[in-house]
């Protein structure tokens, strides 16, 4: 069974994440800059960014404001998947190992 391949805005999603979380580029309660800028430096589409905004909003992760903007939601402290992000990345590979270990 093939790995499920992730939409653009998935992937963006989770760049934004690294972003916030790993390159701390943005802090609780900052203010992203607009969706021009930040399509361009993602090198996609402002729809597929507005995607991924909406993404990380039902996570939790950002706060959008109606005619302010979209900020760092404070909750980002307390949000972290402790790696498990990257176990469903290594699903196919998991799977196949697991095989061999029946065939042995």
């Amino acid at each position: 069974m093939p790995l499920k391949k992730r939409s653009l805005a998935q992937q963006s999603a989770d760049t934004l994440y690294e972003m916030i979380t790993d390159d701390a580029l943005w802090q609780a309660g900052d203010q992203l800059p607009n969706e021009n800028e930040l399509a361009t430096k993602l090198h996609i589409s402002r729809t597929t960014l507005r995607e991924a905004i909406r993404t990380l909003a039902a996570q939790g992760v950002l706060a959008i404001q109606r005619g302010r903007g979209t900020f760092v939601s404070d909750a980002v402290k307390r949000i972290n998947d402790f790696g498990f992000s990257a176990l469903e990345r290594m699903r196919g590979q998991l799977r196949d190992l697991f095989e061999l270990r029946r065939i042995f």
